[in-house]
């Protein structure tokens, strides 16, 4: 019986392991997703703000 229970308690254990570094991945993804949309947010609400007050030069000019 102990054969048996080591090798499913060393499977358990790395099962999770597994699920732990998955989930902290998936944290860490969503994290850096929501760092870039507020970085593209807060870029279009300064360009947004240039425009209306014409600090952008058109390159034609």
């Amino acid at each position: 019986m102990k054969k048996f229970l080591i090798p499913v308690f060393l499977l358990l254990v790395c099962i999770l392991g597994l699920s732990v570094y998955y989930e902290s991945e998936s944290r860490q993804k969503q994290k850096i997703d929501r760092l870039i949309n507020e970085a593209h947010s807060s870029l279009q609400q300064i360009e947004a703000d240039a425009q209306s007050k014409n600090i952008f030069r058109k390159k034609d000019q």
